[in-house]
């Protein structure tokens, strides 16, 4: 039997300036089958998963609504009009599909690195595939158009493991070094900032052009300026019953801006939002069940 629990929180542990305080609070979670590796708050309401196993569609709330895809896949955009983009992580092979789930194109990513790592998408429908070779020693940005032709490319990159779009310009994180470079749509260098990140994963972008910064190591998915002020941390550890430990890994903030975070060492999607709204739980035995 499915429990919902309406969680208010009436402060989330964050960093220490009081500017902090103004993000939005833990609202609640949900849990999906194995480790969480992307998430996408889909402007039809859904809430788009990749895992280490599958694609999956949920509701806000948690409902599973289908599976889209039997792949690993930390790759997730929507394109204009509603389409989404997905990676298949081990193949390399990027796939479009409608809102609804449905298969329409895909097309190799190339070159021929190991991982389909990071995409998005910008307002002309161009595509843009962060892409790693093992243990994210060196990166490459690849940009498609609409139909998976390629038109560029910025190879030799610090290996690299977050891609996002904020005010015209590509941010990338480097994984272990600490940096975001900007970039603009034709790939070239655009400026560059601190990453407080100890391991950046996952970068994302909100409406108010914003970046999300999870740090998988660091136990924090920052709120950064797209200039790189650090504006806050998300931080749900002890606060509404939530584990004491976890490990934020992808972002990203619907509509009506609740922030979905990805923490992969419960296997949970963490939701933040100003005012608090119902999120179920499961028990791992009601949740094996729901996948049968």
């Amino acid at each position: 039997m499915r429990r919902t629990a309406l969680i208010a929180v009436l402060a989330l542990v964050c960093l220490t300036s009081p500017a902090f305080a103004d993000l939005p609070p833990l609202a609640g979670w949900f849990p999906v089958p194995t480790y969480p590796y992307a998430v996408l708050a889909h402007s039809d309401g859904s809430v788009w998963i990749g895992t280490a196993g599958s694609v999956l569609r949920y509701t806000p709330e948690g409902t599973l609504l289908g599976t889209v895809a039997g792949f690993a896949s930390a790759g997730l955009a929507e394109a204009p009009g509603g389409d989404v983009i997905v990676l298949d992580y081990w193949n390399r092979v990027a796939h479009r599909y409608s809102s609804s789930g449905s298969p329409i194109h895909s097309w190799p990513i190339t070159p021929a690195q190991r991982e389909g790592g990071r995409v998005v998408v910008d307002p002309d429908g161009n595509i843009y595939v962060l892409c790693f070779t093992a243990g994210f020693v060196t990166s490459a940005i690849v940009k498609y158009d609409a139909m998976g032709n390629q038109l560029a490319i910025l190879p030799g990159l610090t290996g690299s493991d977050g891609l996002a779009l904020s005010g015209g310009l590509l941010f990338c994180s480097e994984i272990y070094a600490g940096q975001v470079h900007a970039y603009t749509p034709a790939l070239e260098p655009a400026g560059t900032f601190a990453n407080p990140a100890i391991f950046g994963t996952g970068l994302a972008c909100d409406a108010a052009g914003n970046l999300i910064q999870p740090d998988y190591y660091g136990h924090l998915a920052y709120l950064l300026g797209a200039g790189g002020a650090t504006l806050g941390a998300f931080d749900p550890r002890g606060v509404g019953g939530y584990p004491s430990q976890w490990s934020p890994v992808a972002a990203d903030e619907s509509s009506d801006h609740t922030y979905f975070i990805a923490d992969q060492y419960n296997w949970n999607i963490v939701l933040f939002r100003s005012a608090a709204v119902s999120a179920p739980t499961m028990s791992w035995g009601e949740l094996k069940a729901a996948y049968r």
